[in-house]
């Protein structure tokens, strides 16, 4: 999924700096559906999974966006 999800995102030319915004968005929808269940804890950890699964996208799209400047 991470290799479909990341093609996707160059062919819509997401990039490293939308990140932060989308997970502020991520957050804070959260926030709002999980109402008084989220907790301290709770945000901490759905903020770590996200700035991990964040960093992998960035990366692989990273080499998929050089892989292409490579066949100019």
């Amino acid at each position: 999924m991470v290799e479909r999800i990341a093609h996707r995102h160059v062919k819509t030319h997401v990039l490293p700096e939308e990140y932060p915004i989308v997970g502020e968005c991520l957050l804070q929808a959260i926030k709002d559906v999980l109402g008084e269940a989220a907790t301290e804890s709770v945000i901490a950890a759905w903020t770590e999974a996200y700035q991990a699964l964040s960093m992998i996208f960035i990366e692989r799209e990273h080499d998929i966006y050089g892989t292409f400047a490579n066949k100019n």
